[in-house]
């Protein structure tokens, strides 16, 4: 399971921001290179390793420092080649392309939508049983943010119990 070097650019520039000069030593630690290119690929387990890390260093909960990832990457997202996406359309318009979103930036898994309602949609990730729990919170955290962005109000988004090969989310805005 690997993920595209834009991914892990953004989290070399949410790492420096928060840790300073040590994010380096986490990156040299969990294999992954100091400068990525953006279309290479790199393992989704170094870049887990770096995001448990960082929760280790900065005392943080579990989750909560992969979910302000996953904002960051959006917010950061928002500012480049994909901003019209996030400002011109609606959440259930983000919710429905976030599969052809996912397949652009990782080697592994799909993502599946089922609206429940005008404004929730129950999305699954298949295709990856062993996808890190870590992950999935940066996941959910994109999508808050994408959400966001994309006029939603009150959004909540709830990682829902794995179901064998399916990890569930639910998200209402």
């Amino acid at each position: 399971m690997n993920i595209r070097g834009y991914d892990v650019i953004e989290l070399a520039s949410f790492a420096q921001g928060k840790l300073g000069d040590r994010w380096g030593e986490l990156f040299g630690n969990a294999g992954l290179p100091l400068s990525p290119q953006p279309n290479s690929w790199y393992p989704l387990l170094a870049f887990c390793m770096v995001l448990e890390e960082m929760e280790r260093a900065l005392g943080a909960n579990f989750g909560t420092v992969a979910w302000e990832m996953g904002r960051f990457s959006v917010d950061r997202a928002s500012r480049g080649p994909h901003r019209l996406l996030f400002f011109f359309a609606s959440p259930l318009f983000i919710i429905k392309r976030t599969n052809a979103l996912w397949g652009f930036y990782h080697d592994f898994g799909k993502v599946v939508v089922i609206p429940d309602g005008a404004n929730a949609a129950r999305f699954c990730i298949t295709g990856c049983p062993d996808l890190p729990e870590i992950y999935r919170h940066n996941v959910a955290g994109w999508v808050e943010r994408a959400l966001e962005l994309a006029g939603g109000k009150d959004i909540k988004v709830e990682i829902l119990p794995r179901e064998s090969d399916i990890l569930p989310f639910h998200a209402s805005w």
